[in-house]
Formats: structure tokens, C-alpha cells, sequence
């Protein structure tokens, strides 16, 4: 018997929305939404930021409108006692001037006008394994603050920092760079 167009259509559309439902539940389930974070950049700032999180001593985060704020110094780092975050949010930059007068940072694709670039999470665990001499090899594993780091500036000047390698080291880089040994 032959169907109609209208008959296939509904066909199609309702294979679509049951095929799609599972989909979009699993992305529920394995990427949960956080609360997105405020990243405030003094307004001029160029260059990488690097943020640290679980550092004692540190500020926690602070809560603005839905958002957990992040005021960057003007050496573009920001330490925290607060935990990183896990899941997915649209996370908002912005530079601060100096009355406090917010403007977005615009996110885009490469030649569309960016100034956000580079965006890096590290968990803060750094794994080493040596062997000594006539005995067994040692692995270990080290914690660290995990971090965050990411650009600002036009794509011709993130492409200068990536081509120079003047990204600041993450605590994990840090304790890699230092010849990291096991306790």
C-alpha cells in the first residue's frame, strides 16, 4: 500500500523526536550544567590568565546574579580556596575599567573578532614514574591545584603568545618544569 507524503513525513518526524530523546537525555545525564562563571579582566588587559583553584588561603568565589565571579588581577592571575567546576555553562568575560564599567569580551570563531582564545582545565594531579638502579620502578601521583587558563587578545596576538610559548605554566607544568620527584 502506498503511503502518502504527509503518512512519511510523520513517520520521519516521530523516528526523529524518539531516536533524539535518549540522545539528549544521555547529554543531560554525562554533561551536567554548572553555574556559569563572570570572568572580570581589567579593561586593556592582553595576554594569558591563569586561574587556581583549591589554593588554601585564597578567597572563595564570590556569587553575582547567577554567576561565580572571577576578578582577575592585572597580571592576569586569580587564586581561589573554591573547588572547579564540573559540567557545562555559558561562561560571560568582560573587562573592567576603572569606574567598574563592564564590556563584553566577545567569544567567536578564528577571523570573526574574538578576544577569548585557548581555553585549558587541567584536574590538578600530576603522575611520575622513574626506575632506580637495580630496583623496581616507582610511580606516584601528586596533587596540585587544578587550573584554568585562557587568552585574551585579538587572534593575531594569541597567535604570537602560542608561536612564543609565553603561556604561564599551570601548577602541574610548574611541578613537571622542576624536575618533579616523588615524596
Amino acid at each position: 500500500m502506498w503511503r502518502t507524503i504527509t503518512d512519511v513525513r510523520k513517520s520521519v518526524r516521530r523516528f526523529a523526536l524518539l531516536g533524539l530523546a535518549p540522545l539528549l537525555l544521555v547529554g543531560c545525564v554525562v554533561f551536567p550544567k554548572r553555574t556559569p562563571d563572570l570572568f572580570l579582566i581589567p579593561q586593556g588587559y592582553s595576554g594569558w590568565v591563569l586561574v587556581e583553584y583549591e589554593v588554601k588561603g585564597a578567597p572563595s568565589l564570590k556569587l553575582l546574579d547567577g554567576y561565580r565571579v572571577f576578578p582577575v588581577s592585572s597580571n592576569g592571575l586569580f587564586k581561589t580556596s573554591s573547588g572547579q567546576p564540573q559540567g557545562w555553562a555559558q561562561d560571560v568575560y568582560k573587562f573592567v575599567d576603572a569606574r567598574g564599567k563592564f564590556t563584553d569580551l566577545p567569544q567567536t570563531g578564528w577571523g570573526k573578532g574574538g578576544l577569548v582564545w585557548g581555553g585549558s582545565v587541567s584536574g590538578g594531579e600530576v603522575g611520575v614514574s622513574f626506575a632506580r638502579e637495580g630496583k623496581e620502578a616507582i610511580t606516584c601521583e601528586i596533587q596540585t591545584s587544578p587550573s584554568l587558563k585562557f587568552f585574551v587578545g585579538t587572534e593575531a596576538q594569541y597567535r604570537r603568545a602560542v608561536e612564543v610559548g609565553g603561556s604561564p605554566p599551570t601548577p602541574d607544568e610548574r611541578l613537571t618544569r622542576d624536575n618533579l620527584r616523588c615524596p
